[in-house]
């Protein structure tokens, strides 16, 4: 989601503004307009957690830094100090898109997950219960585990129940690998897409996507995002059990096959940090590099203030979190 640089701590969410449109009246040319209260909406507000890393330069560097043997020995460690910024920032930039896929696949981001943090939830208010309810596992027969379960017809049931619920069907679902393999595997599926004859045939994500469309329903975006939580533990950003139908486009590919993007459900709030608060203050010893990048608070120092003389880091930090107004417009499947 694209960022959007805010001057507060809070944040408000409205959600519902963009809803099935209310019909007007219609009156005579004279007549005053009719009123209405906005249809459901509702505003929810929070606090923007914050979320910072850095990483940290030796003692080595730094004598090297500020006391070369040679132009070359300083321009070396300069660079890789820049490289570490750079890497700090993307790390940042993981952390928003995985939490924009926690929101959009649970309703909810947590703090906690996946590498620790405060606790608690930032909480979107997604319907989970009675008939407006966006969340549903599947039953054991209709799992897709099960290679005899309709998975076309489970599909139209669930986009029917997203068109009951938004107005308008999906038009596409966001899965991993692990969710698309069960569907290459299904007897159903390989019948509808190459025969009875030659079920045994393999199928493609592009033949299924073909085969989806044709039906009029939506088709699949294979996301296998990958973010490491430390130097030795990767995780996934999207639950591998899930299938998350969504609003969005679909076009023909170079290869012929459908594709499908997710619409924008909303930004990126990026608000002010301590770190970025102090460097404004006067004499707030922050005299090595620091700046403001897309509302991330960027700076290289090297030795941390009261933190163990001698090391130094090169770090972000931002207050960031997905503002996304549109976020009932979705329905998750727990399908295997």
């Amino acid at each position: 989601m694209p960022p959007k640089i805010v001057d507060d701590l809070r944040i408000e969410i409205v959600k519902g503004a963009f809803n099935r449109p209310v019909v007007s009246k219609v009156v005579g040319h004279m007549a005053s307009i009719p009123r209405t209260g906005r249809k459901g909406v509702k505003v929810y507000e929070g606090v923007i957690p914050a979320t910072k890393i850095g990483i940290d330069l030796t003692p080595d560097d730094i004598q090297k830094l500020m006391f070369p043997r040679y132009v070359s020995e300083q321009q070396r460690i300069l660079e890789n100090l820049y490289d570490d910024l750079a890497n700090c920032l993307k790390s940042v930039y993981a952390r928003e898109e995985y939490n924009v896929i926690q929101a959009l696949s649970t309703g909810k981001v947590n703090l906690n997950d996946p590498d620790g943090g405060v606790q608690g939830y930032f909480d979107y208010q997604v319907p989970a219960t009675g008939t407006s309810n966006r969340f549903k596992t599947l039953a054991t027969e209709l799992k897709f585990t099960n290679v005899n379960a309709d998975i076309f017809q489970i599909i139209t049931d669930e986009a029917e129940v997203f068109e009951g619920q938004n107005g308008f069907s999906p038009q596409v679902m966001l899965c991993t690998a692990a969710v698309i393999t069960l569907i290459k595997k299904n007897s159903i599926v390989k019948k509808a897409i190459h025969g009875q004859a030659n079920s045994d045939k393999l199928v493609t994500l592009g033949m299924i996507n073909q085969t989806l469309m044709q039906l009029e329903l939506p088709v699949i975006i294979k996301y296998d995002r990958v973010a490491d939580v430390d130097s030795t533990v990767r995780k996934l950003l999207l639950d591998t059990k899930k299938l998350v139908m969504l609003e969005g486009s679909v076009s023909i590919g170079a290869d012929g096959f459908p594709q499908g993007i997710i619409a924008k459900y909303g930004d990126t709030a990026r608000g002010p940090t301590v770190e970025a608060l102090r460097a404004q203050m006067p004499n707030s010893g922050y005299d090595w590099p620091s700046s403001r990048i897309g509302g991330i608070f960027a700076r290289i120092k090297p030795v941390d203030e009261g933190e163990g003389a001698g090391v130094g880091t090169t770090g972000v930090s931002a207050t960031t979190i997905p503002n996304l107004g549109l976020i009932d417009r979705i329905r998750v499947l727990t399908v295997w």
